[in-house]
């Protein structure tokens, strides 16, 4: 009955509100689903996210604890994203290393390389 979230860091506050970030590539599109351009709008949503916990990659939109953007893209090409979303649209699977999946979500902006939100 462990909180997956809250194990990688991912703690939301009173209202059930938390933050996380988004990697994109330079265009603004997802790096593995480039239907979806993260420059494009500010509110996200998806018909479904996968409620499996069992599962570690799966649809629904992707986002990770900072961590796991700076430990899994070297490549500064890339751009960064903080978004914030309730707690109760996320799925975070069993064991993830900084991974998980929301139904819903808003872009709060870019982040530097520092997870600083860019003015």
């Amino acid at each position: 009955n462990i909180n997956w979230l809250a194990y990688i860091g991912i703690v939301p506050n009173k209202s059930g509100v938390a933050y996380a970030y988004k990697m994109t590539k330079a265009n603004g599109t997802g790096c593995w689903y480039p239907e979806i351009n993260y420059t494009e709008q500010t509110l996200f949503d998806v018909e479904r996210v996968d409620p499996d916990i069992n599962t570690q990659c799966s649809y629904g939109i992707n986002l990770a604890t900072f961590a796991w953007c700076l430990n899994n893209f070297t490549d500064k090409s890339y751009r960064l994203f903080m978004f914030k979303f309730n707690v109760k649209d996320a799925v975070c699977p069993v064991g993830s290393d900084g991974k998980f999946r929301v139904l819903k979500c808003s872009k709060v902006g870019e982040c530097d390389w520092n997870g600083n939100l860019k003015t």
